[in-house]
């Protein structure tokens, strides 16, 4: 039954990791590398992330500059970044793409305050999942194996005191984003 507990928390522990990565692509007031992180550029015939195909650097505070290693590739990465609807302002100067961040509307935040709203919602939703299957999987093991009612609850508490942990967590990264996004 400690095994089941171990890999609820590595999954667990995988979801957060997954909704850090989620609210790091949030855009907050100012530039940051991670904020391209999930924009897919068509070079070479597939689909790459930025950070394969160039380097990104923040200069100042409102701009990223890419520098791609195949300079051919500086008008396939201006067109990715144009269309990702991140609201990003871009100038493709041929050899390089710089990217200039606007600060963000009070409109725009309360719209990525939800965003990051429903990213959490989600992430709860699947630790909650994790938490049936764990639950399902110590009843089958305790069918075959003869564990005791009493265990089973202690063992279903344990279980609780994870996902508790891992919500919490979940409600941590949650607030820290919303403040980030809600500061000018």
């Amino acid at each position: 039954m400690e095994n089941i507990r171990r890999e609820l928390s590595e999954r667990i522990a995988g979801v957060i990791t997954h909704l850090t990565g989620e609210l790091v692509c949030l855009r907050s007031s100012g530039a940051s590398a991670s904020l391209l992180d999930k924009i897919m550029v068509d070079v070479y015939g597939q689909r790459m992330p930025i950070n394969q195909v160039a380097g990104v650097t923040v200069p100042d505070p409102r701009q990223l500059l890419i520098q791609p290693w195949d300079k051919a590739n500086a008008g396939a990465i201006e067109k990715a970044i144009s269309e990702s609807g991140l609201g990003l302002s871009v100038t493709n100067e041929g050899d390089r793409v710089r990217v200039n961040v606007p600060p963000l509307s009070d409109e725009r935040r309360d719209e990525l305050v939800k965003v990051a709203h429903k990213l959490a919602e989600e992430a709860r939703v699947n630790i909650r999942s994790h938490r049936r299957e764990a639950i399902d999987h110590m009843e089958r093991e305790a069918k075959n194996g003869g564990v005791s009612e009493d265990d089973q609850e202690r063992f279903k508490k344990e279980y609780q005191t994870v996902v508790d942990n891992g919500i919490s967590e979940i409600d941590k990264l949650l607030e820290r984003k919303t403040a980030d996004l809600r500061s000018i």
